[in-house]
């Protein structure tokens, strides 16, 4: 190699002598020899390029759902955004590839029954519960709520503790919450239970409410986010008394697969685009503010599949007034954008909105 080009490479960076050589054995090959290397570098481009699209090609696409269920719309009601409570094992510094999507084998009927060609069995997992209950299984009533949901009501209100207010503050709730690991940590069935606090909006009589309960922080960050959204334990409390704990599980029975996902910065382009699903009776200008974004699986029954997806909550207008919340507060809506890549997303033109 001359003078001149060894200035030009060591001047591009730090450039180690064992990559100088190579270049200089590359340029001494046979014409014949190089045009082989080269052509080989094409196949393993190939390869690659045919391991993508069939990658493609094996994961079905993806029905988004544009129903929220039958109680209203989704909002909340704050006098700051900081209020809101959602622990959550996702923040936007997490790097994330791919997360699964799930099947939903379950449906209701004409008669509101929960019906579905499920290998989850619900009967196994109510009978799981019993055993964990141990001798409070004899003091309540178990029940199957929709598809995998187990509630558990005490007949008679088991006493935690004295001076809990009705509408107790964040510091109080953590003192609750506390309490119940210690006193019921047992029977939760998970390695690192994690506190999960979520509220701290306020109702239309200017009253603030959380609900507390806790999920599985062992794993990756993948079976966390799951635990979050899926496998959670929930309690009661009425005046100082737990009145039922209900029990939470996902059916992981039929995996679609594991799908690319966006980034939160994306799906903020995208809802700046109109392009999102709500149950909010408002449709975004573009220009709103966000106040909070939460990574989360919707599972609720009704769900085409079990996808995860970015939750916006979004300042609505002062003169947005569909319900009368306390003087001063601010409402804040949720709007939906799929977290997995759009390619793998059925329909999206008719993302304007309307779905509101």
């Amino acid at each position: 190699m001359n003078e001149k080009n060894e200035k030009i490479l060591m001047a591009i960076g730090d450039i180690s002598d064992s990559l100088i050589e190579e270049a200089e054995c590359m340029r001494k090959l046979p014409k014949r020899k190089l045009i082989s290397a080269v052509a080989a570098a094409c196949v393993i481009l190939a390869i690659g390029g045919l391991w993508f699209a069939n990658r493609k090609q094996s994961l079905p696409m993806l029905e988004v759902s544009d129903y929220f269920g039958d109680m209203g719309y989704e909002g909340i009601a704050v006098y700051d955004i900081s209020e809101y409570k959602n622990t959550s094992p996702w923040n936007e510094d997490i790097d994330i590839e791919t997360l699964p999507v799930f099947e939903n084998n379950w449906e209701y009927d004409d008669h509101g029954e929960i019906t579905g060609d499920s290998d989850f069995d619900r009967e196994a997992w109510k009978n799981e519960i019993e055993d964990r209950l141990e001798e409070l299984a004899d003091k309540a009533d178990i029940s199957i709520l929709g598809a995998t949901t187990i509630r558990v009501s005490f007949e008679e209100p088991v006493f935690i503790g004295e001076d809990i207010p009705y509408s107790p503050d964040f510091e109080q709730i953590q003192m609750i919450a506390e309490k119940l690991l210690t006193d019921y940590g047992w029977l939760l069935g998970m390695d690192e239970p994690v506190v999960d606090i979520t509220g701290g909006n306020h109702n239309i009589y200017g009253e603030k409410h959380y609900s507390i309960s806790f999920y599985d922080g062992a794993g990756t960050f993948e079976q966390q986010l799951l635990n979050k959204s899926f496998n959670s334990v929930g309690f009661g409390i009425w005046e100082g008394e737990l009145t039922s704990i209900v029990f939470n599980r996902g059916d992981f029975t039929e995996k679609l697969g594991d799908y690319p996902i966006i980034t939160s910065c994306e799906a903020e382009e995208m809802i700046r685009s109109g392009r999102y699903v709500t149950s909010v009776p408002f449709d975004l200008l573009g220009n709103e503010e966000i106040g909070k974004t939460e990574l989360i699986y919707r599972s609720g029954d009704w769900e085409n599949c079990f996808m995860p997806y970015y939750r916006f909550w979004i300042r609505m207008p002062d003169d947005f007034h569909v319900l009368t919340w306390p003087e001063g507060s601010i409402e804040y809506g949720a709007y939906y954008v799929p977290a997995v890549s759009n390619e793998y997303i059925a329909d999206t033109d008719i993302w304007d909105g309307s779905f509101n």
